[in-house]
């Protein structure tokens, strides 16, 4: 995942410089891609399968955090709209 959210020498991400966020390319290539390569990357876990894999999910290296969707969680845990509920908490 991290290999393509991060540009050249980082990851793969693929590259269009006409676009907003480039501004238009009147932005410097090289510091685009520096600007970019800094971005902060922030995973969503919203289902019982991200709970379960937690552990591989934040030892990828360039996560900078997790958010835990609580309402998709509950509905994946069966308790749909039930963020308070003893097995959300307990798996948020």
């Amino acid at each position: 995942m991290i290999n393509r959210t991060k540009f050249s020498p980082i990851g793969e991400r693929g590259v269009c410089r006409f676009v907003r966020a480039a501004n238009y390319s009147s932005k410097d290539r090289f510091e685009y891609f520096k600007d970019a390569n800094e971005a902060v990357i922030i995973l969503q876990i919203e289902g019982q399968a991200g709970i379960n894999n937690l552990d591989d999910i934040i030892s990828v290296k360039g996560i900078d955090a997790i958010f835990i969707g609580p309402y998709d969680l509950s509905q994946s845990l069966g308790v749909a709209g039930q963020i308070d509920h003893p097995l959300v908490e307990k798996n948020a």
